[in-house]
């Protein structure tokens, strides 16, 4: 390793900070493509997310967080290397020449963006300061031939209040854009759903045939012959009457019908979004008919809905089944009957 590269890496300074685009560029740039960000998103996830928690994942993605120094956390390694001669004449050696000495290398840990540190703020001055930005902490290099601890303590503080106030410049254009990144980021993701219900309403209108998605549930197909449901009753510990439960093959196929639904409501949200909860309950209950003899109805239940019983059997909202004769109807619950 030649002298020359000793001297840059060991150096007096390092990299400069500060130094490269100009905060007014990136800020540009990034209200820019936050703008532009919401047509990027999925439309299904577009609608079915609320907006909140779109503008807020947004924001996290675009804003800029300006590095905060933990000075009183800072720590410093020594050693000795290669140090350049400054006071070449009186010791006889000609410029560029280095003579062994000691290197101070103070590492200052951070939290922010490290990548602040490349950006030149609107103010700033022709001599920015000089350090090596690692992961989570940025290295400031001081080497002396003969180590005066006064001295390098009084350099490096110097340093230090140097990126400070550079990192208080950036501040100073960071934080409005912060504040006004959430307005830009709301507008634009509204604007999106808008015109994504829209078109969606438009092409419903053109009253052409949509194209099938491959992977659609066919909750609106009805068997030839529908099937019977599978009741199995249990037997009750107490000398109580025992209460129907739904077998499991009935009960999977009764929630994969549901699932099914659910899809189609997701896919086409401004069919429903009118809808009183009487009314999707009853879009629920014709697909239940469709599969299943007798007639479903929505019983509102005093018994709070679990998913399991102690007993470990599933349960499900309680529904009434009535004959299409219209005999006496059967009431039927997943509900076990021990729980």
């Amino acid at each position: 390793m030649s002298n020359r590269e000793l001297l840059n890496r060991y150096g007096p300074s390092g990299e400069y900070l500060f130094n490269g685009t100009s905060i007014s560029d990136i800020l540009y740039n990034q209200e820019r493509q936050a703008g532009n960000a919401p047509t990027s998103i999925n439309d299904d996830e577009l609608l079915n997310t609320p907006t909140d928690d779109l503008v807020n994942r947004l924001v996290a993605q675009f804003s800029i967080e300006v590095p905060v120094l933990d000075r009183a956390g800072a720590w410093v390694d020594s050693s000795e290397g290669p140090v350049a001669v400054r006071d070449y004449w009186s010791r006889g050696v000609e410029p560029g020449y280095t003579v062994l000495g000691t290197i101070l290398r103070l590492s200052v840990p951070f939290s922010g963006d490290a990548e602040a540190f490349g950006i030149q703020p609107s103010t700033f001055t022709s001599g920015p300061p000089r350090a090596r930005v690692t992961q989570g902490s940025i290295v400031i290099a001081y080497s002396a031939v003969d180590l005066k601890p006064q001295q390098a303590r009084t350099e490096l503080d110097g340093v230090i209040d140097n990126i400070e106030k550079h990192l208080g410049w950036l501040r100073q254009s960071v934080d409005p854009f912060n504040e006004k990144l959430k307005t830009v980021l709301r507008t634009a993701v509204e604007a999106r759903k808008t015109k994504v219900l829209k078109d969606r309403n438009s092409i419903a209108a053109l009253g052409f045939n949509l194209k099938v998605r491959p992977d659609a549930p066919k909750t609106y197909v009805a068997p030839v012959k529908r099937k019977p449901v599978g009741i199995q009753t249990s037997k009750a510990v107490a000398p109580f009457k025992p209460e129907p439960v739904l077998d499991e093959e009935t009960y999977k196929h009764i929630l994969k019908i549901m699932e099914g639904m659910a899809h189609v409501m997701e896919r086409s949200p401004s069919a429903f979004e009118t809808m009183g909860e009487e009314a999707l309950r009853q879009h629920f209950l014709v697909q239940l008919n469709g599969q299943f003899e007798g007639a479903a109805q929505v019983k509102p239940s005093t018994t709070p809905v679990r998913p399991t019983s102690s007993s470990g059997k599933k349960t499900a909202t309680s529904l009434s089944l009535s004959a299409s004769s219209g005999v006496e109807r059967r009431r039927f619950s997943t509900r076990s009957p021990n729980c």
